[in-house]
């Protein structure tokens, strides 16, 4: 199925072949385990759980907009239907290339978060995690 592969490293985003099967993710985006998030309209965006913790830490980043969160490494796009199963990506490159900026960053480290929020569902909540915190390159 067709899927859009981001690499912040080469800044560009290309056309490829997704194989219907999670081992196929890893190998496009060469890392595992992956995390999978939302990018609205019905599309998923596979990208490396573990891309902060790599070592030495990467410089090359994208992200979604002006305020979306920095992400390492190869990313996957591909759709989603109303079952929760992934179908081919119905974004053109130029359309995702309006919603990608490239980035390069210093991985500062992590900084831990923990208080009250009020989550939609289950009312407030204690938080307890971290934020990963980046400066600009000079």
């Amino acid at each position: 199925m067709r899927a859009l592969l981001i690499d912040p490293i080469a800044r560009t985003i290309t056309e490829v072949e997704h194989e219907d099967k999670y081992t196929d993710i890893y190998r496009l985006i060469e890392a595992q385990p992956f995390d999978v998030m939302n990018i609205g309209d019905g599309e998923s965006l596979f990208f490396d759980d573990e891309g902060l913790l790599k070592e030495p830490p990467p410089i090359d980043y994208f992200r979604f907009g002006d305020d979306g969160h920095p992400i390492s490494g190869k990313a996957l796009v591909l759709g989603v239907n109303d079952e929760g199963d992934s179908i081919a990506t119905k974004l053109t490159i130029a359309e995702l290339q309006g919603m990608v900026q490239f980035l390069r960053l210093r991985f500062v480290g992590f900084e831990d978060i923990s208080g009250k929020v009020n989550h939609p569902v289950f009312g407030v909540v204690e938080q307890i995690g971290s934020r990963a915190i980046f400066e600009p390159m000079e």
